[in-house]
């Protein structure tokens, strides 16, 4: 399943968007508000390093293609995650964790995205 660069790019976006959209279909009573709204936030930053990022030319390096590809298998773990929680009626301590572990390796992913755009326009300059 090799996926062309812009291909790779949109899937991630859409699974992003995906999981936003059913992080407000949690039911109420599954996670605290707070804490709801906090992953929410966090998820979103992650779409918007995507976004910020993806008419940048070195993405279409090998470089570029692999942490894209890795940043969209991390999204699509965590889209798993909020799907499980989603189908849960009351808390449960362990789907909220392996929500936040895979939110960690997403944030993780648009980290190195970012800060690989970052060093190399400082490169150019």
């Amino acid at each position: 399943m090799c996926r062309g660069m812009g291909e790779s790019l949109a899937f991630t976006k859409d699974v992003l968007l995906r999981t936003l959209e059913l992080l407000t279909a949690v039911p109420a009573g599954s996670v605290q508000e707070e804490e709801m709204r906090e992953i929410r936030t966090r998820v979103q930053m992650a779409q918007n390093a995507i976004i910020q990022n993806e008419r940048k030319i070195w993405l279409r390096t090998k470089e570029g293609k692999e942490m894209i590809g890795e940043f969209g298998v991390a999204s699509t773990k965590l889209l798993g995650a909020v799907e499980r929680l989603q189908r849960q009626r009351a808390p449960d301590a362990a789907l909220l964790k392996d929500l936040k572990a895979a939110l960690g390796e997403v944030e993780f992913h648009a980290k190195r995205v970012n800060e690989e755009s970052r060093r190399r326009s400082m490169a150019v300059t």
